[in-house]
């Protein structure tokens, strides 16, 4: 995917779809997330399955803007672990996992989670350049030729473009808020309790 293309996006019931615009490997980031809270996402959504042997969350760091829903908008909800969290957006639908923003989703950032690429597309994807949270894996990590297990490279690069898109497309519309820069639905703040149960189903201790 060297040059500018895109790849249907879907939830698991087909309800909320749409593409996303895949630019460049240099400008898209394929990243494993490893981190202990994605892991007891999945456990909250009931869907531990989707990770990998290692525990690992595939994500493909993108602009939101990028994101282009056709239908099912209505159906997208999210939730936080702590209040200063990301927003970690769902369907209403079937409870699949469409990305991450950040507290505040005006900023140009957006984690999707590649599930929520559909199955032919994902096929097709970059991959991974980064892990991330290595010290949360289940067990050892072999890292292939040309991926980097660093956080802090990877924060700089996203930085980097979260500044750029500030500059250059500072009124890129997104799914994820409305006309008057607002989120398009108010994020549940799990309680203490909740986050530390999913957490001792995937495995770890409590916060």
């Amino acid at each position: 995917m060297g040059k500018q293309s895109s790849v249907e996006v879907s939830c698991r019931c087909g309800t909320v779809k749409g593409h996303l615009e895949v630019a460049p490997t240099r400008e898209g980031i394929p990243v494993i997330c490893f981190c202990r809270d994605c892991q007891a996402a999945a456990q909250y959504l009931g869907q531990p399955e989707r990770l990998d042997a290692q525990g690992g969350t595939h994500l493909y760091i993108t602009k939101p803007r990028l994101l282009h829903l056709t239908s099912g908008q209505d159906q997208l909800a999210c939730y936080r672990f702590s209040p200063r969290g990301p927003r970690r957006w769902i369907t209403t639908c079937c409870r699949s996992p469409v990305g991450n923003t950040m507290g505040d989703v005006t900023l140009p950032f957006l984690s999707l989670d590649q599930s929520f690429i559909a199955a032919g597309d994902r096929e097709r994807f970059p991959a991974p350049r980064y892990g991330v949270y290595l010290r949360d894996a289940r067990g050892e990590v072999r890292l292939p030729h040309g991926f980097t297990a660093s956080s802090r490279r990877l924060k700089a690069r996203v930085v980097m473009q979260i500044a750029a898109e500030k500059v250059f497309h500072a009124d890129a519309s997104s799914p994820f808020v409305n006309e008057s820069r607002q989120p398009i639905a108010e994020a549940d703040l799990l309680s203490r309790e909740t986050r530390n149960e999913m957490l001792q189903k995937a495995g770890f201790g409590a916060a």
